[in-house]
Protein backbone atom coordinates (compact mmCIF):
# COMPACT_ATOMS: atom_id res chain seq x y z
CA UNK A 1 0.00 0.00 0.00
CA UNK A 2 1.17 3.56 -1.01
CA UNK A 3 2.10 5.98 1.66
CA UNK A 4 -0.49 8.96 1.78
CA UNK A 5 0.20 11.72 -0.49
CA UNK A 6 0.83 14.16 2.90
CA UNK A 7 3.85 11.77 4.48
CA UNK A 8 5.18 11.39 0.67
CA UNK A 9 5.70 14.53 -0.11
CA UNK A 10 6.70 15.52 3.39
CA UNK A 11 10.09 17.30 2.05
CA UNK A 12 8.69 19.49 -0.73
CA UNK A 13 7.32 22.93 -0.45
CA UNK A 14 4.38 23.79 0.92
CA UNK A 15 2.21 27.36 1.78
CA UNK A 16 1.29 27.93 5.13
CA UNK A 17 -2.36 29.00 4.70
CA UNK A 18 -5.30 27.06 3.82
CA UNK A 19 -7.91 28.22 1.49
CA UNK A 20 -11.62 27.41 1.33
CA UNK A 21 -13.03 26.73 -1.98
CA UNK A 22 -16.05 25.15 -3.69
CA UNK A 23 -16.55 22.38 -6.45
CA UNK A 24 -19.38 24.53 -8.79
CA UNK A 25 -18.77 21.23 -11.84
CA UNK A 26 -17.45 18.14 -12.33
CA UNK A 27 -17.28 16.49 -16.08
CA UNK A 28 -15.98 13.23 -16.67
CA UNK A 29 -13.04 13.71 -19.58
CA UNK A 30 -12.66 9.66 -19.61
CA UNK A 31 -14.41 7.30 -17.46
CA UNK A 32 -11.81 7.05 -15.05
CA UNK A 33 -11.50 10.82 -14.82
CA UNK A 34 -13.07 13.67 -13.25
CA UNK A 35 -12.31 17.06 -13.69
CA UNK A 36 -13.20 19.03 -10.88
CA UNK A 37 -13.98 22.81 -11.19
CA UNK A 38 -13.60 24.87 -7.77
CA UNK A 39 -14.16 28.62 -7.13
CA UNK A 40 -13.04 30.72 -3.92
CA UNK A 41 -13.65 34.20 -2.72
CA UNK A 42 -9.92 34.04 -1.66
CA UNK A 43 -8.18 31.64 -4.02
CA UNK A 44 -4.40 30.51 -3.21
CA UNK A 45 -1.60 31.76 -4.92
CA UNK A 46 0.23 29.26 -7.24
CA UNK A 47 2.11 28.68 -10.06
CA UNK A 48 1.42 26.45 -13.26
CA UNK A 49 2.49 23.11 -12.23
CA UNK A 50 1.75 23.01 -8.65
CA UNK A 51 0.02 20.62 -6.29
CA UNK A 52 -3.13 21.03 -3.69
CA UNK A 53 -3.54 19.14 -0.33
CA UNK A 54 -7.52 18.89 -0.89
CA UNK A 55 -8.92 18.33 2.80
CA UNK A 56 -11.93 17.16 2.01
CA UNK A 57 -14.96 17.08 4.46
CA UNK A 58 -14.55 13.75 6.86
CA UNK A 59 -11.50 12.04 5.34
CA UNK A 60 -8.88 12.11 7.63
CA UNK A 61 -5.63 12.40 5.17
CA UNK A 62 -5.64 14.64 2.75
CA UNK A 63 -5.63 13.82 -0.71
CA UNK A 64 -2.95 15.50 -3.61
CA UNK A 65 -3.81 16.69 -7.01
CA UNK A 66 -2.07 18.69 -9.62
CA UNK A 67 -3.57 21.45 -10.82
CA UNK A 68 -4.55 21.45 -14.79
CA UNK A 69 -5.03 25.27 -15.18
CA UNK A 70 -3.19 28.30 -15.57
CA UNK A 71 -3.68 31.12 -12.24
CA UNK A 72 -6.14 31.65 -11.49
CA UNK A 73 -8.33 29.20 -12.30
CA UNK A 74 -8.87 26.08 -9.87
CA UNK A 75 -8.85 23.34 -11.87
CA UNK A 76 -8.45 19.22 -10.80
CA UNK A 77 -7.91 16.14 -12.61
CA UNK A 78 -8.96 13.20 -9.95
CA UNK A 79 -8.61 9.67 -11.76
CA UNK A 80 -10.81 6.83 -9.89
CA UNK A 81 -9.18 5.53 -7.19
CA UNK A 82 -11.27 3.58 -4.52
CA UNK A 83 -8.64 2.83 -2.38
CA UNK A 84 -7.62 6.92 -1.82
CA UNK A 85 -10.12 7.84 0.62
CA UNK A 86 -10.12 11.39 -0.61
CA UNK A 87 -10.57 10.72 -4.56
CA UNK A 88 -12.75 8.55 -3.35
CA UNK A 89 -14.69 11.00 -1.65
CA UNK A 90 -14.54 13.21 -4.84
CA UNK A 91 -15.87 10.38 -7.29
CA UNK A 92 -19.17 10.41 -5.02
CA UNK A 93 -22.34 10.79 -6.84
CA UNK A 94 -22.27 14.43 -8.34
CA UNK A 95 -25.02 15.52 -6.37
CA UNK A 96 -22.86 14.69 -3.55
CA UNK A 97 -19.84 16.77 -4.81
CA UNK A 98 -20.72 19.71 -6.38
CA UNK A 99 -21.62 22.05 -3.80
CA UNK A 100 -18.62 20.68 -1.52
CA UNK A 101 -17.09 23.18 0.66
CA UNK A 102 -13.09 21.61 0.73
CA UNK A 103 -9.63 23.24 2.06
CA UNK A 104 -6.64 23.85 -0.28
CA UNK A 105 -3.20 24.26 0.46
CA UNK A 106 -0.75 24.66 -2.47
CA UNK A 107 2.50 22.62 -2.41
CA UNK A 108 5.37 21.54 -4.77
CA UNK A 109 8.13 22.98 -6.94
CA UNK A 110 7.75 21.00 -10.56
CA UNK A 111 7.41 24.62 -11.83
CA UNK A 112 8.83 26.63 -14.93
CA UNK A 113 11.89 28.60 -13.80
CA UNK A 114 10.97 32.49 -14.82
CA UNK A 115 13.33 32.80 -17.28
CA UNK A 116 12.25 29.84 -19.69
CA UNK A 117 12.73 30.25 -23.63
CA UNK A 118 11.67 27.00 -24.51
CA UNK A 119 10.84 23.33 -22.68
CA UNK A 120 10.05 20.21 -23.77
CA UNK A 121 7.55 17.71 -21.16
CA UNK A 122 7.94 14.25 -20.92
CA UNK A 123 4.76 12.88 -19.35
CA UNK A 124 2.70 9.42 -18.85
CA UNK A 125 -0.64 8.84 -17.65
CA UNK A 126 -1.91 11.51 -14.85
CA UNK A 127 1.78 13.06 -15.56
CA UNK A 128 0.23 14.99 -17.95
CA UNK A 129 -1.44 17.00 -15.42
CA UNK A 130 0.75 19.55 -13.95
CA UNK A 131 2.23 19.68 -18.06
CA UNK A 132 -1.67 20.83 -18.55
CA UNK A 133 -0.61 23.73 -16.20
CA UNK A 134 2.06 24.90 -17.68
CA UNK A 135 1.20 24.73 -20.97
CA UNK A 136 -2.15 26.81 -20.30
CA UNK A 137 0.44 29.46 -18.71
CA UNK A 138 1.91 30.13 -21.65
CA UNK A 139 4.35 27.20 -22.03
CA UNK A 140 6.55 26.97 -25.65
CA UNK A 141 8.34 23.74 -26.50
CA UNK A 142 7.72 20.02 -26.91
CA UNK A 143 5.60 17.89 -25.56
CA UNK A 144 5.60 14.31 -25.77
CA UNK A 145 2.94 12.39 -24.00
CA UNK A 146 2.91 8.73 -23.46
CA UNK A 147 -0.84 6.76 -22.66
CA UNK A 148 -3.37 4.37 -23.10
CA UNK A 149 -6.86 4.98 -25.01
CA UNK A 150 -8.96 6.68 -23.43
CA UNK A 151 -6.99 9.66 -24.11
CA UNK A 152 -7.76 12.94 -22.11
CA UNK A 153 -6.96 16.45 -22.41
CA UNK A 154 -4.95 15.98 -25.97
CA UNK A 155 -7.62 18.78 -26.91
CA UNK A 156 -5.83 21.17 -24.42
CA UNK A 157 -2.49 20.59 -25.63
CA UNK A 158 -2.79 20.75 -29.29
CA UNK A 159 -5.10 23.43 -28.92
CA UNK A 160 -2.39 26.50 -28.18
CA UNK A 161 -1.87 27.79 -32.10
CA UNK A 162 2.09 26.67 -32.54
CA UNK A 163 3.27 27.39 -29.19
CA UNK A 164 3.59 23.40 -28.46
CA UNK A 165 4.24 20.88 -30.87
CA UNK A 166 2.61 17.63 -29.29
CA UNK A 167 3.85 14.17 -30.21
CA UNK A 168 1.68 10.65 -28.78
CA UNK A 169 2.60 7.50 -27.61
CA UNK A 170 -0.01 5.20 -27.64
CA UNK A 171 0.74 1.76 -25.18
CA UNK A 172 -2.27 -0.07 -25.84
CA UNK A 173 -4.72 -0.65 -28.66
CA UNK A 174 -7.54 2.02 -29.38
CA UNK A 175 -8.71 5.24 -31.13
CA UNK A 176 -5.83 8.50 -30.44
CA UNK A 177 -7.49 11.43 -30.72
CA UNK A 178 -6.11 13.72 -33.80
CA UNK A 179 -3.79 17.02 -33.26
CA UNK A 180 -0.74 16.06 -32.33
CA UNK A 181 2.11 16.16 -35.01
CA UNK A 182 3.28 12.39 -34.69
CA UNK A 183 1.24 9.41 -32.85
CA UNK A 184 3.53 6.31 -32.03
CA UNK A 185 1.67 3.15 -31.83
CA UNK A 186 4.76 2.27 -29.11
CA UNK A 187 6.74 2.78 -25.59
CA UNK A 188 8.72 6.30 -25.58
CA UNK A 189 12.28 4.91 -26.69
CA UNK A 190 15.35 6.79 -26.25
CA UNK A 191 15.79 7.47 -29.75
CA UNK A 192 13.04 9.77 -29.19
CA UNK A 193 14.29 11.51 -26.92
CA UNK A 194 17.58 11.81 -28.81
CA UNK A 195 16.01 13.03 -31.41
CA UNK A 196 14.03 15.73 -29.63
CA UNK A 197 17.63 17.03 -28.17
CA UNK A 198 19.32 17.17 -31.17
CA UNK A 199 15.97 19.14 -32.58
CA UNK A 200 16.60 21.61 -29.69
CA UNK A 201 20.37 21.96 -30.61
CA UNK A 202 21.52 19.48 -28.22
CA UNK A 203 22.68 19.07 -24.96
CA UNK A 204 24.60 22.06 -24.75
CA UNK A 205 21.65 24.30 -25.85
CA UNK A 206 21.21 27.63 -23.68
CA UNK A 207 17.64 27.42 -22.50
CA UNK A 208 16.25 24.86 -22.79
CA UNK A 209 14.46 23.09 -19.52
CA UNK A 210 12.85 19.57 -19.57
CA UNK A 211 9.81 18.37 -17.19
CA UNK A 212 9.89 15.06 -16.44
CA UNK A 213 5.85 13.86 -14.60
CA UNK A 214 4.64 10.35 -14.75
CA UNK A 215 5.06 6.74 -12.81
CA UNK A 216 7.95 6.30 -10.60
CA UNK A 217 9.68 3.78 -13.02
CA UNK A 218 8.74 5.92 -16.12
CA UNK A 219 10.31 9.45 -14.53
CA UNK A 220 13.26 7.13 -13.01
CA UNK A 221 14.22 6.04 -16.91
CA UNK A 222 13.83 9.38 -18.01
CA UNK A 223 15.71 10.71 -15.56
CA UNK A 224 18.70 8.64 -16.12
CA UNK A 225 18.24 8.38 -19.95
CA UNK A 226 18.50 12.21 -20.05
CA UNK A 227 21.45 12.41 -18.21
CA UNK A 228 23.61 9.58 -20.14
CA UNK A 229 22.61 12.25 -23.45
CA UNK A 230 24.65 14.63 -21.48
CA UNK A 231 21.64 16.99 -20.65
CA UNK A 232 22.71 18.76 -17.35
CA UNK A 233 21.04 17.62 -14.51
CA UNK A 234 20.00 21.23 -13.31
CA UNK A 235 18.00 21.70 -16.49
CA UNK A 236 15.89 18.25 -16.17
CA UNK A 237 12.74 19.15 -13.18
CA UNK A 238 11.27 15.90 -12.52
CA UNK A 239 7.70 14.82 -10.43
CA UNK A 240 6.33 11.48 -10.12
CA UNK A 241 3.48 9.80 -9.10
CA UNK A 242 2.95 6.48 -7.24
Amino acid sequence: MSLPHTLRTAASPRAATLHTATITALFHPTPTLRHLVLSSASPPPFAAGQWLDVHVPGIAQAGGFSLISAPPALELSVQRAPHNPAAARLWAPAEQVVGLEVQLRVGGGFTMPREMPRGVWLCAGVGVNPVLGMVAAGGRGRVLYSARPPWAWVERLVGTEGRVRVELFSTAAGEVPGGAERVWARRMAREDLERVLQEQGGAAAAGVWWFVCGPQGYADWCVETLRGLGVPPERVLCEKWW
